[in-house]
């Protein structure tokens, strides 16, 4: 059986009220917060270049902790 999340989401073709948000609000938040991840690593790393500090390792247990 296949099914769209858009199916789980919508009853007679309209989004449920308060129960989800249109797919593609949703995908340009996460896209906006996976981009502001990434500058706020880069920003991370130069101050620890400008302070002469360790670099560790940017692996996911990094984007985690």
């Amino acid at each position: 059986v296949k099914a769209t999340l858009n199916t789980f989401c919508k009853r007679g073709g309209k989004f449920l009220p308060g129960r989800s948000m249109p797919w593609e609000e949703v995908l340009a938040d996460m896209n906006k917060g996976v981009l502001e991840a990434y500058l706020l690593a880069n920003v991370h790393v130069l101050r620890l270049l400008q302070e002469q500090k360790e670099i560790l390792k940017l692996d996911a247990n990094f984007f985690r902790s």
